[in-house]
Order: C-alpha cells, then structure tokens, then sequence
C-alpha cells in the first residue's frame, strides 16, 4: 500500500505540475484576452454549468472508488445507466431552463449560448468519468494524470487560439466541448461496458450512497454560487472576473490538495476499522499539504502585487488583496480538510451534512453584507469571519476517530502567514524578498518540528528511477 501511495502521488504530481503550467500559461492569455467583463461572464457561466455537471454524475464516482469489496460488471453497468439518463436529463434543463433564465436575470444574452453550449461537454465527460474512477479505485494514478493534463490542454489551447481569432466568449465554448472530448482518453485506458443495465437492488444500493453523500455535499457545493449571485449582482460582473481569477490561481497552486484528498479515499477505505491509523495519517497528511499547497500559494500571494500586474495586465492588480484574504481561509481549510474524506469513507456523510449547511447558512447570511461594503473583497472576508464553524468538522471527526494534535499545523499556518503579510506589504519586490526569505529561514531554523516534517515526507514520496511505473 505504501509503494502504491508514493508511486501514485508521484506519478500524478508530475502529471498535475505539467498541468499547471498549462493551465497558468493559459488562464493568463485568456485573462489577458477577453477582459474582465467577459471572465466575469465565464464565472457565471462555469459555476452553474459545473455544478448541476456534478449532478449529472450524482456522486457515482465516488460509490465506485470507495466501494468496499470486489466491484461486479454488473455495478459498473448500473452506474453508467444512472450517470447517462442523468446526463441526458442536464442536457435538457441546461437548455430549457438554466441558460434563458440565467441569461433573463443577468441581462446578457450571450451567457445563453455560453452555458447551453458549454454543457454539452460536460455532458461527454461526465458519463465517461466511470473510466476515471475505475482507474483511481485500482489505484492507476499514472493514467489518471495523464487524462486530466489532456483535459487541461483541450481546453486551453482551442480556447486561446479562438480567442486569438476575435471569437470573444465563444471561445470558452469551443474550449468546454473539446475538454469534454478528452475524456475518450479516459474510456481507451480503462473501457468498460456501454450496454445499459437496471438492477433493482444495485441501482437502491447505488442511490442511497449518492443521495447521502450528495446531501452532503450540496450546501458545500453552493457556496460556490456566492461569487456568480451575491459578487456579480452587488459588486458587478467585473468583480466576479476578479474573483474568478483569483480562484484559479489558489486551484492552480494548490492542485496537491486535490492529489493528496482523491488518494486519500481508497486508502481511508482500506483501513476504515484501523482508527488509530487514519487519525495519525490525517494528522501527519495536512502538514504535508500545507508545505506542498499552502506554501506555494503563500509565496505568490507575498509578491502578488509585482506579479499580477506583470502577468495578466494592470487592471487585474485587485486580484493581488483578494489572494492575500484567501490564503488565510485556505490555510485553515487544510487543516479540516482531510476530515471529510476520512467521515464520508465510514458512511458519516450526515455529520458532513450538519457542518456543511453551517458553514453555508452562515456566509449566505453573511457575505451579502460584506459585499455591499467591501465590494470584492467581501466575500474572502465573510470567508474568514465564518471560519469558526469548522469547530463542528472538529467535533464529529473526535467522536469516529478520537481527538488530533493542532500544534504543529495552527503553529505552522500563524507564523508563515504572519511572514506572507509582512512581505506582501513592504509593496517593494526586493525588500519583500528579503523579508520573506529571512523571516523563513529563521522559522526553519527554531523549529525542530518543522524541519523533521520536511525529512518524513521527503522520505514518504522518495522513490527509486526503476520503480517508476511507465504510463
């Protein structure tokens, strides 16, 4: 199980930093490209699109990957029926219903064809994400990476060319339908059976896994809607664009919390009666994102005021004050994060429930307000103001898996987000330099913790040229 984790993290590690080069190189151009009226229109449009997307697929993904016990082609067969009648059933509120209404209410007649278009890809995707899945529940991760880097390219590069040749938001279009397409990697890789199957029992099994886990899941899932409806009716549709950038940029850079989180499913389901286990894997596993994820993001957020600018062009330099809010609530999300994966692995997607409408009731009622005041920046500050309600995430992952260790990972997300602000403030590139880098290098040296976190998880993911598996 150990050489399957460090082969898998880095097999998709490389894979995932190819993609950031990709995805950053192109989220610039695009930026750059169309503005910001037009990424705020993108912002609108790929909220709604993607998540009644992930309703399209209903969670099956994750019935596949975690499902304990040997998996039958008759499962799979049961889940493809679900995900394609599902998908058909998006295709046709996508049209109908969500784009003329979402394009009535906005005002913007192009965000019709924006949204109706763009999820005819992901309606392709997703009825070929049971390849995906299959592959990660088997633990492939060389192959998934190389599925998602060829979803990243499909995107940018039609997406850029188009825009290069004046097709405006069309271009984004263009770019969700051929990202769509490259999930036909997916299928060759890992093809199973496209004959439709209705098993009463597995289709009960299924759906009762789906409908809590997406219960679950859905407040979660509609914060994301907070920059689309309360940033871009408040603030303006520009200031979604800001947002949606800045969003993209903490993805971008902090793509091995997603690596770490999506491994951590397959192994939390392989040791979900081993408590003790999974309680210093989850204590050990967020100091490790935080160096991985936070960190780099960290970094660019302390010398953001020099590289946005230089980057995606002076009229996105606002984006700078909101990475420097987000890299505090992303900090402390790291260290709940894993807490979910480990409840939804024992079947606790009620107790995910409970934290998620919490979390969410509380920045719906919140952020309107800050929004009106602060404008774009509101909503990272409402973000913060609600982070208190993680304490509840604490209290049901205590009661499965027993009380975990906050010394090390609230230690390590004060002092270096202390350093950040610090640099980030001098407003200088090179006296920003020096005061991140000394102010570091003295962390590092008082803190012995600290510096044997680095040696273990250097140690976890080092491995030997000849046990690289070829992709």
């Amino acid at each position: 199980m150990r050489d399957k984790i460090k082969k898998g993290f880095l097999n998709l590690s490389l894979r995932q930093i190819a993609g950031l080069v990709i995805s950053a190189t192109g989220s610039i151009l695009l930026a750059r490209l169309l503005g910001l009226e037009v990424f705020g229109l993108y912002a609108i449009s790929s909220f709604f699109v993607t998540f009644l997307g992930n309703y399209a697929i209903l969670g099956v993904n994750r019935f596949l990957i975690g499902k304990h016990g040997e998996l039958s082609d008759d499962y799979i067969r049961t889940s493809f029926t679900i995900v394609f009648f599902n998908g058909l059933a998006f295709l046709v509120i996508m049209f109908f219903a969500a784009a003329p209404l979402l394009s009535h209410w906005y005002g913007k007649e192009e965000l019709y064809w924006l949204i109706s278009l763009s999820s005819i890809g992901v309606f392709i995707s997703s009825i070929l994400r049971i390849s995906q899945s299959l592959m990660e529940r088997e633990m492939e991760y060389g192959k998934v990476g190389i599925v998602e880097v060829s979803g990243i390219i499909a995107f940018y590069v039609p997406s850029v060319i188009s825009a290069f040749s004046g097709l405006g938001i069309f271009a984004i279009v263009i770019g969700e339908i051929c990202r769509g397409l490259s999930s036909l990697l997916g299928f060759k890789f890992r093809p199973f059976s496209l004959r439709l199957l209705w098993e009463k029992d597995l289709f009960k099994e299924i759906i009762k896994f789906v409908f809590s886990y997406n219960l679950a899941l859905l407040p979660w899932n509609i914060n994301g809607a907070l920059n689309p409806v309360v940033v871009a009716r408040i603030a303006g549709i520009e200031a979604a664009g800001i947002i949606r950038i800045a969003d993209g940029i903490v993805s971008q850079l902090s793509f091995f919390i997603g690596i770490t989180d999506r491994m951590s499913y397959p192994v939390f389901s392989r040791f979900q009666n081993e408590r003790e286990k999974i309680l210093k894997a989850v204590e050990e596993g967020r100091i490790y994102q935080f160096l991985l994820a936070c960190f780099p993001l960290f970094i660019f957020s302390a010398f953001s005021f020099r590289l946005i600018p230089l980057l995606y062009g002076q009229e996105w330099y606002p984006v700078t004050n909101v990475l420097i809010l987000m890299c505090l609530t992303f900090g402390v999300n790291t260290i709940f994060g894993l807490y979910s994966s480990s409840l939804i692995t024992v079947g606790r997607n009620s107790d995910i429930a409970k934290f998620t409408i919490t979390n969410s009731l509380a920045l719906w009622l919140i952020s309107p307000v800050t929004v009106y005041y602060f404008g774009y920046l509101g909503l990272p500050i409402a973000a913060i103001i609600t982070s208190p309600s993680y304490y509840i995430m604490h209290r049901f992952f205590m009661k499965s898996y027993g009380k975990p260790k906050y010394t090390d990972i609230t230690t390590l997300l004060i002092i270096t987000y202390t350093i950040t602000i610090a640099a980030w403030s001098a407003k200088n590139i090179y006296l920003s330099l020096i005061i991140f880098m000394i102010l570091n290098a003295i962390y590092l040296v008082c803190s012995r913790g600290l510096r044997q976190n680095i040696k273990d998880m250097i140690s976890l993911i080092k491995i030997r040229p000849q046990e690289m598996q070829p992709p």
